[in-house]
């Protein structure tokens, strides 16, 4: 995991279970590593799937600041070479682009998210990535394959209940969660833009679960305008495949999102032009994630652009 995941997004409170819902809920896992000296036991949420009705466990990563859904090939090599039915699915006439790169697609993949049916699918075969892994039909734990990205839930609301480490994909926003808290927000290739208040100033920043480890991560001149001068600590992380180093400091301005003020204390940056230039396509002030949302229902209403807490 520590070679690969590092995206970046957030989320919500205590949702009550209802019959509407209760057939639905998806439960994720929280997948834990250690990165320098420090254990980060919300890494990154991975979803349990099943592919095209194969005997196996599969796992993908919930990353909402990815555009496409993808596989990983090095991580399926094992299940392409002994499922040649699988392999005849690769359509190299539709492509997708990740990093500077062209990627053939899988066709019709039959894709379940937990016991929910999502029909037959198009997903990207993301060429040269990952890590080769050995498949085991009796691993009762997900086999991580990939990443699982907001193209599965356009014109969908999802729910992600955290504290209950649960998701579900509803056509209308369920009776009891209709007085949550809920703000519009902009979209763009399915990734989100909410806007928190920093220091008194409206900013706005993308919303990325692949992101979980950083509550705010920003320029260095934005984070030296929140937090004071001294850097808490540093990180060496990897974001698909690149090796970044991330700094942290502790933020001494108030942050809030709506009537909700965030708690989490720290405020992250990176100094690589990559990110600088992320931040200035996109508009954005700088990326949250689930960090900020771990004791909430996060419902993310795709068909009328509203965010809610609960």
């Amino acid at each position: 995991m520590k070679n690969k995941y590092l995206h970046f997004v957030f989320f919500l409170s205590i949702l009550v279970a209802q019959p509407l819902l209760a057939q639905n809920w998806i439960p994720f896992q929280w997948h834990g590593d250690s990165i320098g000296t420090k254990y980060f036991d919300k890494l990154a949420i991975v979803v349990p799937v099943k592919i095209d009705n194969l005997p196996y466990n599969f796992g993908l990563q919930l990353d909402l600041g990815a555009v496409e859904t993808l596989f990983y090939e090095k991580n399926i090599s094992e299940i392409l070479s002994t499922h040649p039915d699988l392999k005849q699915k690769i359509d190299t006439t539709s492509t997708f682009w990740i990093n500077n790169s062209k990627n053939p697609m899988i066709k019709n993949i039959n894709l379940n998210l937990g016991n929910m049916d999502l029909g037959l699918r198009n997903i990207g075969l993301y060429k040269n990535f990952g890590n080769s892994i050995v498949i085991d039909s009796t691993n009762e734990k997900p086999i991580l394959i990939g990443t699982l990205a907001p193209d599965i839930f356009k014109n969908k609301i999802l729910i992600i209940d955290y504290p209950n480490n649960r998701l579900c994909i509803q056509d209308s926003i369920p009776t009891t969660l209709q007085k949550a808290s809920f703000s519009n927000f902009e979209q763009q290739n399915g990734r989100i833009f909410i806007h928190f208040q920093i220091d008194g100033q409206d900013e706005r920043l993308m919303f990325d679960t692949g992101s979980s480890m950083f509550s705010l991560i920003t320029t260095p001149r934005r984070a030296r305008k929140i937090a004071n001068r001294k850097i808490v600590d540093q990180l060496e992380v990897n974001s698909w495949g690149k090796k970044l180093t991330i700094y942290e400091k502790t933020i001494d301005k108030e942050i809030t999102f709506g009537s909700n003020k965030i708690v989490s204390s720290k405020v992250y940056y990176c100094k690589n032009f990559n990110f600088k230039l992320l931040y200035f396509m996109l508009k954005i002030w700088g990326i949250t994630g689930n960090a900020n949302f771990l004791n909430n229902v996060v419902i993310i209403d795709y068909k009328n652009q509203k965010f809610g807490v609960n």
